[in-house]
């Protein structure tokens, strides 16, 4: 009897083992099947991201020239600024001085005679004076012009320089001056290049 025992024994071991085999081997073909698996959705990633650098490769190459020719466009209009802000200040003085006389020209009192006008910057960094010499018939009349060149937004400030009588062989009335200072006409002092002494 000794015998059957151990036979006993020896299947239950093969058993064992047989289970053991299987349990192993479908742990195999688990883990097999799940690194297949992870492989080829790395191979997936890699093909997309792939795909991907390749449509911003694509459209870094169509876009390069729209680039270049900006970068091009910027250097030229750099070059272009000095000159194009030149004619924007001369286009606006222009402008300015074309407000005041159309101003002048309409606000001036009737009976009130402009007999010259004359304009001087002291110095490159003053702004503009505008002088106006003129006949009226009365100090009132002299008066006005200057109140009415005083609400002129293109002046800094008016004042009235001298009246005076003047009585001529044709005609006789008040002479007077006007000295207007021109908005906007001062010129900011240079700046100094470094490395320069003064």
């Amino acid at each position: 009897m000794p015998n059957i025992n151990l036979i006993r024994d020896q299947r239950i071991a093969t058993k064992q083992l047989e289970t053991k085999t299987k349990l192993s081997l479908i742990a195999l073909m688990a883990s097999s099947t799940i690194s297949l698996g992870f492989f080829g959705f790395q191979v997936i990633q890699t093909k997309q991201v792939e795909g991907d650098l390749a449509k911003v490769i694509q459209q870094h190459k169509e876009i390069d020239p729209l680039v270049k020719a900006t970068e091009e466009n910027m250097n030229k209009l750099a070059v272009l600024r000095p000159k194009v802000d030149t004619l924007t200040s001369a286009e606006k003085a222009t402008r300015r001085w074309t407000r005041i006389m159309d101003y002048i020209a309409t606000n001036t009192p009737p009976t009130v005679w402009l007999t010259q006008l004359r304009s001087i910057r002291p110095t490159p960094v003053d702004q503009v004076n505008m002088t106006l010499t003129g006949m009226s018939s009365n100090n009132a009349l002299a008066s006005e012009a200057l109140t009415r060149l005083q609400a002129n937004r293109d002046f800094d400030g008016v004042s009235l320089n001298y009246t005076s009588e003047d009585v001529s062989t044709t005609h006789s009335g008040i002479k007077f001056e006007l000295t207007a200072r021109v908005a906007g006409t001062a010129e900011p002092l240079p700046k100094e290049k470094e490395g320069s002494k003064t």
